[in-house]
This record gives C-alpha cells, sequence and structure tokens, in this order.
C-alpha cells in the first residue's frame, strides 16, 4: 500500500508541476489539490489554466485526503498521513511524503 501511495504522489507531483507551467505558479494552500479538479475561484486566479488535471480529488489507499502544502521558499509538499489518518506515527500509520523518497 505504501509503495502505491508513493506511485501517486510522483504522479501528483507532475500534475502540479504542469499546473504551475500553465499559470506561473503553484496553487496557493487554500486552493490545494482543488485547484488541479477546477479552476481557482478565490486567491490568485489561474489565467492560463487548461486543466482539469485531475478527474476528482484524490484518497490515498486508506481513503484519507492528500495533504498538499506551499511552502515558503516556492516548493510544494505532497503527502499521506499513513493508515491512522494522523500526523506522524510508524509503520503502517507513518506519513509518506514525496520528499522522503525522492
Amino acid at each position: 500500500r505504501q509503495k502505491v501511495v508513493e506511485t501517486n504522489l510522483y504522479v501528483f507531483k507532475t500534475m502540479f508541476d504542469l499546473y504551475k507551467k500553465d499559470n506561473a505558479a503553484y496553487p496557493t494552500n487554500e486552493q490545494g489539490f482543488k485547484a488541479l479538479v477546477e479552476n481557482p475561484l478565490s486567491g490568485p486566479k489561474a489565467v492560463t489554466w487548461k486543466g482539469p488535471y485531475m478527474k476528482d480529488m484524490p484518497l490515498d489507499v486508506w481513503s484519507h485526503p492528500y495533504q498538499y502544502q506551499l511552502k515558503s521558499n516556492g516548493t510544494i509538499e505532497i503527502s499521506s498521513l499513513g493508515r491512522d489518518g494522523k500526523p506522524g506515527g510508524t509503520g503502517m500509520d507513518k506519513d509518506i511524503k514525496l520528499s522522503d523518497f525522492e
């Protein structure tokens, strides 16, 4: 299950990169994954939005929403909170972040 999540994180990163290519910036934290599904109505407008980049809002293999964060340095972090859906944890409950296996 964790390998499926890791693969999904890479796919999502590619989708966010396409969004950035089209709109000159990643979505804000408020916009998050929803900006890949529909053109954002709040926050900075995506003037050259060419989506949808995804069909639906994604859930991880434990049916929890994936997490998105635009960091202050302009990079993004995409993650799953693991089986328990809570920050931290060990084993199957451990958070899985794209940066953990890049």
